[in-house]
């Protein structure tokens, strides 16, 4: 059965207590982010686990380049084009 999303009926990846949302829409609802729910085993880091899978799925949708999705988490687009390559967060599918 797929989701879709309360906005938009595309499908949907980000599931709230009370909505769905498709990455995009959840992005220009919320901004940055949601606080983290899921803390990175560093403590420096800008990104957290779940950030890392969303930001995959924006990828692997093709909707937004590398620049557009660093400019919404406030990372850089390097950051964003090694986690696309794999050369970080490898331990997150």
């Amino acid at each position: 059965m797929k989701t879709t999303c309360d906005k938009c009926s595309a499908t949907a990846l980000v599931k709230e207590p009370y909505a769905v949302y498709c990455a995009e829409c959840w992005l220009e609802d919320h901004g940055r982010k949601q606080p983290k729910k899921t803390l990175s085993r560093v403590h420096t880091a800008k990104l957290c686990e779940e950030d890392v899978v969303l930001v995959r799925e924006l990828l692997k949708d093709g909707n937004l380049s590398e620049n557009q999705i660093a400019e919404k988490f406030e990372v850089s687009r390097n950051t964003i084009n090694a986690l696309a390559r794999g050369r970080t967060w490898k331990h997150v599918s």
